[in-house]
């Protein structure tokens, strides 16, 4: 790491100072300018990612959910015979940052990642939020995310107070409990979820689940996630500290991620808060404040990293960014998504090498370039000078 920071795995409720540390949720915009008028961001689902469109039908809360849990049905049952390589990409920017999203479905029959990203939101315009979610054992609960976790994340009074983490730790339990109360057939069915929230220079990055977010500061990997996995020895202990067991890898013999969104026939203990279930739904957050050093922030899923480490994909994208630009005469002529693209193709070729065709999952990655030019002045909004973490 460029610089330090630090997390650390909580026991105390909200209440008692509780404050975990995660990532935030996007839905990748294909159009540059504002999303159009709502009540919050406005999304619409198109697959696996969530574009701007008009404002959908006002709905409460339980309607949203069985809407999200019925799409799984049409998403879970993908053609075999459909292009493996076949992608869903966008692209969107603001006045500090422009992002490429794509997303493959690889040789999995269902294509189970979500993913959303805003460049800034109608309710907040200096906020860009930017997310990957993983689902698993169908879509329905990785659907909610795309399509609503940020609408939890801005509706939190502490959210409108300034209290970023506290903000995104509340949404983030009560989505879960949400899926829980209202949610149909999510005894087995999940979602990791890696969410960055960029707001006046600063980053604020959740996590829960394995995948993972990284970044390139002063040329050098900076790990802004850790993986929630039963590969991570801390991981590991607190699994068996909750009463959980590890088999074959898999927590109960079902699951490699530790932490995720669903899942409650391993949340079974009702009565037990979520930082006491063997599969919490309580996440990593850590803030950083974003320099004229930071370059670039990658995003991706599990399927990206199992075929690239942290290292191999920052190297890789700096080469290909300054590739990319020789001879522009302005970074808006780069095309992010045409790099993200041509990655997912790299990692999928890496993966069936070494593991055989029917290995290459299912793969979303974002790509998040700052920009740091003279213009960020002009727009009034805040450039700050100093790493801090929390």
């Amino acid at each position: 790491m460029a610089s330090s920071s630090t997390s650390s795995s909580h026991s105390k409720p909200p209440s008692a100072g509780y404050s975990a540390r995660s990532s935030r949720a996007v839905s990748p915009a294909s159009e540059l300018g504002p999303p159009p008028r709502r009540s919050t961001s406005p999304t619409s689902s198109t697959g696996t990612c969530s574009t701007t469109t008009s404002p959908p039908t006002s709905k409460s809360r339980w309607q949203k959910l069985i809407s999200s849990l019925r799409k799984s049905k049409d998403s879970d049952s993908s053609s075999t015979v459909e292009a493996h390589r076949l992608k869903h990409s966008h692209n969107c920017s603001n006045a500090f940052l422009r992002a490429g999203i794509s997303n493959m479905k690889g040789y999995k029959k269902a294509n189970q990642d979500r993913c959303t990203a805003f460049s800034y939101l109608e309710n907040d315009p200096d906020l860009s939020f930017f997310a990957v979610y993983d689902g698993h054992g169908g879509t329905g609960v990785a659907n909610y995310l795309k399509d609503h976790l940020h609408e939890f994340v801005l509706d939190q009074v502490e959210y409108k107070e300034g209290n970023m983490e506290e903000a995104i730790l509340k949404a983030f339990l009560q989505v879960d409990q949400d899926l829980r109360t209202y949610g149909t057939a999510t005894e087995l069915t999940g979602s990791t979820a890696t969410v960055l929230l960029i707001k006046h220079g600063e980053l604020f990055c959740a996590n829960l689940g394995d995948s993972r977010a990284t970044a390139c500061v002063r040329g050098l990997v900076k790990p802004l996630t850790c993986d929630h996995n039963t590969s991570n020895a801390k991981e590991r202990e607190r699994v068996y500290a909750m009463g959980g067991t590890i088999k074959d890898n898999r927590v109960s013999g079902v699951l490699i991620p530790t932490r995720c969104f669903g899942d409650f026939l391993l949340k079974s203990e009702i009565e037990k808060p979520a930082w006491k279930q063997v599969i919490s739904a309580v996440p990593q957050i850590l803030s950083f404040k974003i320099t004229s050093n930071w370059d670039f922030i990658v995003v991706g899923s599990d399927g990206v990293w199992d075929a690239m480490t942290n290292q191999e994909m920052i190297s890789f994208v700096k080469t290909k960014l300054s590739a990319m630009c020789a001879g522009q005469t302005s970074r808006d002529k780069v095309v992010l998504s045409t790099l993200c693209e041509e990655i997912l193709d790299l990692c999928c070729a890496k993966t069936v090498e070494r593991y055989g065709k029917n290995s290459c999952d299912n793969m979303t990655i974002i790509i998040i370039w700052m920009d740091h030019s003279d213009h960020r002045s002009e727009t009034g909004s805040s450039v700050v000078s100093s790493v801090v973490s929390r």
